[in-house]
């Protein structure tokens, strides 16, 4: 696929909107946690632009019948792996003590097959045409099972389609994937976030970015929290509410 128009992808993005939205139905009883996802956002990307990323999982699911391509879906290594520890029987929380071995995997496999199984159900809909897919391969740092598929690798255009997933208060990729994009010098996470507390959002950056400055704010009455924070690499807290010198004492502190 060459010279793709605004308006294919745009069109394009729809369909996994509505596709993507009943796999996150899907994944939600089979986790039995609340799942939604966000409006799409749609990027045309080279290849490059795309998949190099180490701190990824990526999923090749082939299509077999009604269409002729592959999906290939990028999750980030900190989700999957809550995704597998709720498929085997986990709350779904401290993760990050878990490893990419095969019975991991296999759990990844599984949920990922029933939510791509879905897809193809979506996209047979849409298209009024059968549509069926074949078991997903898993490319990790654990063992790699396909190559890239050549399509994304000769030059042409990539569609990106990025969504915001959540999973109950386990997962919710905006503080990460703000991260990833922004790259700053210094981050603050105030304990208490919307939709997901700020400690497990320093546990996802700090997993994706080891060398990453985290600044943790916190009230009065949560110092339990703070030790936490800093067990989890917080390199310091502020307490509210602010005073003026002490967060400048506190950047100074952490960037030298």
């Amino acid at each position: 696929m060459q010279n793709i128009s605004r308006e294919n992808a745009d069109i394009i993005g729809e369909v996994a909107n509505i596709c993507i939205g009943n796999a996150a139905t899907t994944l939600s009883m089979i986790l039995q946690k609340p799942t939604n996802i966000t409006t799409p956002i749609v990027e045309v990307l080279k290849k490059e632009d795309a998949l190099d990323h180490d701190d990824r999982i990526l999923i090749k699911v082939p299509y077999t019948k009604g269409l002729d391509g592959t999906n290939l879906l990028i999750i980030k290594l900190n989700d999957a792996l809550v995704i597998a520890n709720l498929m085997m029987g986990g709350n779904g929380s401290n993760v990050s003590d878990m490893t990419l071995d095969e019975i991991t995997l296999s759990a990844i496999s599984e949920a990922m097959n029933q939510m791509c199984g879905t897809i193809a159900t979506s996209m047979s809909s849409l298209l009024n045409e059968p549509t069926d897919i074949g078991f997903p391969l898993i490319n990790s740092s654990y063992q790699k099972t396909f190559d890239i598929p050549d399509e994304l690798c000769n030059g042409t255009d990539i569609v990106k389609v990025t969504f915001r997933l959540t999973v109950g208060d386990l997962i919710d990729n905006e503080a990460v994937a703000k991260y990833n994009e922004l790259k700053p010098d210094l981050v603050t996470l105030d304990i208490t976030m919307p939709n997901k507390d700020g400690i497990q959002a320093l546990k996802e950056i700090k997993a994706a970015d080891p060398n990453a400055t985290c600044v943790m704010c916190s009230a009065m009455g949560q110092q339990s929290m703070v030790i936490d924070a800093i067990q989890s690499g917080a390199k310091d807290f502020i307490v509210k509410p602010f005073q003026a010198d002490r967060v400048i004492e506190s950047i100074r502190k952490v960037l030298g």
